[in-house]
């Protein structure tokens, strides 16, 4: 695997792992701050810029005490400073006393900045319980 694909597929575990800890810490470590960023959460309605997009993941880690994820890349792909993965996503989420759980197909664009690949853009589309 070439450089830049594995280094994007790092980027893409740490967006999963910061999901999976509930960390806010972790997404502000991967997330360009900027107020291109956009971020379209399964079901909800898009979000742009930033602190709009931090406050979604505040609010969605406040009201979940585990993520539960497993991921499946459907494809990877860079040129130059831009790259992205699609992947399948199976999340468990428990909520209050509730477990639930869902699948959803994302695309995540990452940008290469001075300080590494950063995370632009997340897509998750709901979908039925499908693998590639």
């Amino acid at each position: 695997m070439d450089e830049p694909s594995y280094q994007i597929q790092q980027a893409n575990n740490r967006f999963y792992q910061a999901l999976a800890n509930c960390s806010i810490k972790a997404m502000d470590e991967i997330w360009l701050h900027s107020d291109h960023a956009v971020c379209i959460h399964p079901g909800w309605t898009p979000l742009k810029g930033w602190s709009d997009i931090r406050a979604s993941w505040v609010n969605i880690f406040r009201n979940t005490q585990m993520h539960k994820i497993k991921t499946e890349i459907f494809s990877s792909n860079v040129i130059e400073k831009l790259g992205w993965i699609s992947c399948f996503e199976q999340i468990g989420v428990i909520v209050g006393n509730e477990m639930a759980s869902g699948y959803a197909f994302t695309t995540n664009i990452f940008t290469l900045t001075d300080d590494g690949w950063k995370i632009v853009v997340h897509h998750g589309l709901p979908t039925a319980n499908q693998t590639a």
